[in-house]
């Protein structure tokens, strides 16, 4: 009851009981009845009128403020439901618009609610499937690869049986007209006001398109030629790049680099391979922190092999590298480069060596004259026996040059190279101090090669002079290895090797070793590491030379302080048939035939005229080609015999030997060149010349060339022509 009509009651009850109590007075003191009339009617009815119009009047203001008071609640009310309702409309529309499907299943399992988006996840109407549970039959519930998708692993029961959430459980779905939906469900246990489940609550994504990109991308990644990681950079305090992390290698990684995902996934580049060049981690640094890619190529030294690489960053502080292994490219092209290199120096070698033979054969020539004519008490003979053997020691250097720039010419023969190497490491031995001791492994049924012994004798002996040298100082340990071996294609270390078997000779020493630079420079002619006048800087260039020569080649592998191992290999010939060698006795025989000779180095033609009309020949000498051809053609009979050489001015010897051949076919012709790459014995004998001579020539040589070809009865080309039938 409100305080002022809580008022007006007290106050009625007062005046009442002081209306009251005098009455009561009137009553006892007196009788008279008219008395109490009176008093009653003009002061109780009074009293209680006022008081009766008062309450009445207050009843009524009581009712008008309580119906205020609803009216003002029943206006909230309806404002709390309006709110409440608006509220609810928007759920609802976020409900409906998400973007992720979402339902509600109660405790039955039974489908009580989808929004839009779930209905086309689910290929459902829900306000026309009411009946449908979780795991409707219609929907056909398999595993991402087809499978048969476990009851006990759907995410109904596991929130029903646990009573907890669950993320992420995938599973496929197919409707009714075939097609495959792939899900990503996350569900959460619903419970009611006692705490007792009452179904569940799920959100549910279409991840169709993602997990088929995912299956491409992991095909990529994994099937993929190309090596392919992931990296995080790591920079320290300043944000310089220190290092960098491994997340994700494929598998052509594992197989270019020979390291495990296993064993790389977590770790730091250093912690794998601590002696990573500073280039690496600056250059992935860079494109880890400013996002700019980079190509190049370089070397591991970890990995000891060549990469061409492609890095680009993919998110902040991270990046990504496509990489090839392209050791053996550029292991290739070094050895083309060499090779070329070689090829333009043997050229210039063998230009040298022309020239340096014109200048030996008349200082050859003279000094064999000044032999043959001084008496052989005379104090000078010493003196020309000097400048003889200097000579040919000179003559032996082109040899080695023409050797290095494989124009020399060779006798090649099927040969077993055991005894060889047997007779030069004897040799070695009593040359060489005890401090280096010497090992041989020679594989006695390695097959035949087809080679010059003289050749064969000279690259061992150079290659375990080599050696001795490197370990002079200190001594050691020289091994020399015979072995045959098959190579296939990838394993050939020369342009011009083909697959098949070889004789591997290994000759390796303990020594000082060489580095890289060393390495690219060994075989250029006149470069060598010895000191002044302890090596001419031939010695490897000529075995360089003498195995292009067999079409085989050289390898070398070392290392500072590691020792040097040199492999030689050279093709075996599958006949194992061996040829006999022939021995003839140098005769030194004279004639008295008429001679013409051609070359255009005077001091040839004059040393070669007085020689050959020493031995009785009439000599007409010229010293241009055309000045020959035209008395040739003017008196072809008069001649019995050509000697020409090849490299002149106007008409080369091999034209002008045509030419003379056309006039008069029986003529006998001798070449004679210091080098010419475009010529040999045999295309000079197919153009019908009977004999063929490398300058310097010494004169029982060409006494004993020339009467071959002058008393060869049948008028055949000498020697025979190799191959030809």
């Amino acid at each position: 009851m409100p305080l002022f009509c809580r008022i007006i009651l007290i106050c009625l009850v007062s005046l009442t009981a002081v209306v009251l109590i005098p009455l009561s007075g009137l009553i006892h003191v007196s009788a008279d009845m008219m008395m109490i009339d009176r008093y009653v009617v003009f002061t109780l009815i009074p009293v209680w009128f006022i008081l009766g119009i008062s309450g009445f009047w207050l009843l009524k203001r009581e009712i008008a403020l309580k119906t205020k008071k609803l009216t003002a609640q029943m206006d909230i009310t309806r404002q709390n439901e309006e709110q409440l309702r608006q509220e609810r409309n928007f759920l609802d529309r976020i409900m409906e618009t998400s973007p992720t499907g979402i339902v509600r299943v109660d405790v039955s399992g039974k489908l009580v609610y989808a929004n839009k988006r779930a209905e086309e996840i689910l290929g459902m109407h829900f306000s026309e499937d009411l009946s449908k549970t979780y795991d409707d039959p219609a929907w056909e519930i398999t595993d991402f690869y087809g499978q048969a998708f476990p009851v006990e692993a759907l995410p109904f029961n596991i929130v029903r049986e646990n009573h907890s959430p669950v993320y992420d459980v995938q599973h496929a779905i197919r409707w009714p007209d075939g097609r495959r939906v792939f899900l990503s469900i996350n569900a959460s246990p619903l419970f009611d006001e006692s705490d007792t489940f009452d179904g569940m609550v799920a959100v549910i994504d279409d991840i169709t398109e993602k997990y088929k990109a995912e299956q491409d991308y992991k095909m990529l990644f994994r099937e993929m030629l190309e090596g392919f990681a992931l990296h995080e950079i790591l920079c320290d305090d300043s944000g310089k790049p220190v290092n960098y992390r491994f997340l994700a290698v494929n598998p052509a990684f594992e197989r270019i680099t020979g390291l495990k995902a296993e064993f790389l996934v977590g770790k730091s580049v250093l912690d794998v391979l601590p002696q990573t060049e500073s280039y690496w981690i600056e250059t992935y640094g860079k494109v880890a922190l400013t996002g700019e890619p980079a190509a190049f190529v370089n070397y591991s030294r970890e990995l000891n092999r060549h990469f061409q690489v492609t890095a680009f960053r993919y998110v902040e502080n991270q990046f990504a590298c496509i990489f090839n292994d392209i050791t053996s490219q550029v292991e290739f092209e070094k050895r083309m480069s060499q090779a070329q290199k070689m090829e333009s120096i043997g050229t210039l070698a063998g230009g040298i060596a022309h020239d340096f033979n014109n200048i030996l054969f008349p200082v050859i020539g003279h000094t064999e004259m000044l032999l043959e004519d001084i008496p052989k008490d005379s104090p000078l003979r010493d003196s020309l026996n000097e400048i003889y053997g200097s000579t040919l020691r000179a003559r032996d250097l082109v040899a080695q040059i023409l050797a290095f720039s494989r124009q020399g010419k060779s006798e090649l023969k099927l040969m077993k190279m055991q005894p060889i190497i047997k007779e030069v490491l004897k040799l070695i031995r009593a040359t060489i101090p005890a401090t280096i001791s010497i090992h041989q492994d020679l594989q006695s049924d390695c097959g035949l090669v087809e080679a010059d012994p003289t050749r064969i004798h000279q690259i061992i002996m150079n290659l375990a002079t080599n050696a001795y040298h490197a370990m002079q100082e200190n001594g050691g340990k020289l091994d020399v290895v015979l072995k045959q071996i098959q190579l296939n294609k990838s394993e050939l270390t020369g342009p011009d090797m083909v697959p098949g078997l070889y004789a591997c000779l290994i000759i390796s020493d303990t020594g000082t070793g060489m580095d890289k630079q060393t390495m690219d420079k060994i075989f250029d002619p006149f470069f060598t590491t010895k000191e002044k006048g302890k090596g001419t800087g031939m010695g490897l260039s000529v075995v360089h030379g003498i195995v292009k020569s067999m079409n085989g080649a050289v390898k070398v592998c070392s290392e500072p302080g590691k020792g040097t191992e040199f492999h030689v290999f050279l093709p075996i010939v599958q006949s194992m048939c061996d040829m006999p060698e022939k021995h003839e006795k140098m005769i030194l025989q004279g004639g008295t035939e008429t001679l013409m000779l051609i070359d255009d180095e005077k001091s040839i033609v004059t040393v070669e005229t007085n020689a050959l009309e020493r031995l009785g020949y009439q000599v007409i000498s010229f010293e241009n080609s055309m000045d020959a051809l035209t008395a040739f053609r003017y008196a072809p009979d008069q001649f019995d015999m050509v000697i020409s050489d090849i490299a002149m001015p106007h008409m080369p010897g091999d034209k002008l030997a045509a030419e003379l051949i056309r006039i008069r076919p029986d003529i006998p012709i001798l070449l004679c060149t210091g080098f010419s790459e475009n010529i040999s014995e045999e295309k000079t004998a197919s153009i019908g010349v009977r004999g063929f001579l490398l300058k310097p020539i010494i004169i029982k040589d060409l006494a004993k060339k020339i009467r071959q070809i002058l008393d060869d009865p049948s008028g055949r080309i000498y020697p025979p022509k190799k191959g030809l039938n």
